[in-house]
């Protein structure tokens, strides 16, 4: 995704990984908890945020799903930690 608006995202940002489930797509990043913080990672957050609000009109539009983007620091990602606890805990809002 290569957006330079809202966060000026100046590099091509490219989240770990794309989630569908039956009612929802996420946009998935995991980051070092200390660089949660960083005004880089701030920056495409922003971005990957604004990405999901554009993509989530245009699929709602279209009998498709809403889009979240979630920032997941990376000692969260735990053998017992459900998908739907990590989705829920750590999506990102300005």
């Amino acid at each position: 995704m290569m957006i330079n608006n809202y966060g000026s995202c100046p590099l091509n940002c490219e989240s770990d990984f794309v989630v569908e489930t039956a009612s929802c797509i996420y946009l998935v990043e995991t980051k070092m908890r200390k660089d949660l913080d960083d005004i880089e990672v701030k920056s495409k957050a922003r971005a990957a945020l604004h990405y999901c609000q554009n993509a989530t009109r245009f699929t709602t539009q279209n009998g498709g799903k809403p889009w979240k983007y979630v920032l997941i620091p990376h000692d969260a990602v735990l053998l017992n930690a459900s998908f739907d606890a990590l989705m829920g805990r750590y999506e990102y809002q300005e």
